[in-house]
């Protein structure tokens, strides 16, 4: 088993405000606590959305689970906020999360595509898009970091019984040492 983090690269939705740096999205790179982050205090909840990166992963691999994190905290306590995926104009997200005057690292996961019900293809990974509500009359959320970790199996290859897809196509003679 193994995982990939997949950190947000650019913003989709902004209405949080941001702290410490240019964008959301760069906010929320860092583990850093107070020194950048995104923040929102509100009546009602507000939903900001974030691209990230896409995955470097490629066939023959079984994926066991996709889960999106947050470091969070709400500036006077208690609090809630609520964390998933934004696919194809829908919403799939926890329930109410709860958080503290400390910030501390929440997460959802998905067994399937939300969106399809199905297994997790690689090819639905690139481009995956985080979501995060605030869920709390005028409290003050901050969030300081948010990722997608892809969790999985390497396959092995049929013909060479390895687990590296390079090795088994080099094995395969794919390809050629220069010597």
């Amino acid at each position: 088993m193994a995982t990939e983090t997949l950190l947000p690269n650019a913003d989709t939705v902004q209405i949080w405000n941001i702290y410490g740096e240019a964008t959301a999205w760069e906010a929320t790179v860092s583990d850093d606590d107070d020194t950048s982050y995104i923040h929102k205090a509100s009546n009602i909840p507000i939903q900001n959305l974030m691209h990230h990166d896409n995955t470097g992963l490629s066939g023959g691999i079984s994926i066991n689970s996709v889960t999106v994190r947050a470091k969070c905290k709400v500036i006077t306590g208690p609090g809630y906020v609520q964390i998933g995926l934004y696919i194809n104009r829908h919403t799939y997200q926890s329930g109410q999360l709860s958080l503290t005057t400390s910030y501390t690292w929440k997460e959802y996961e998905f067994l399937n595509n939300p969106d399809t019900g199905n297994p997790w293809q690689v090819s639905e990974l690139d481009a995956l898009v985080s979501s995060i509500y605030n869920h709390d009359n005028l409290k003050e959320h901050r969030c300081t970091r948010m990722e997608i970790v892809v969790d999985y199996d390497a396959v092995a290859d049929t013909e060479t019984g390895m687990l590296d897809p390079y090795l088994a196509y080099k094995m395969r003679g794919g390809l050629q040492d220069n010597a």
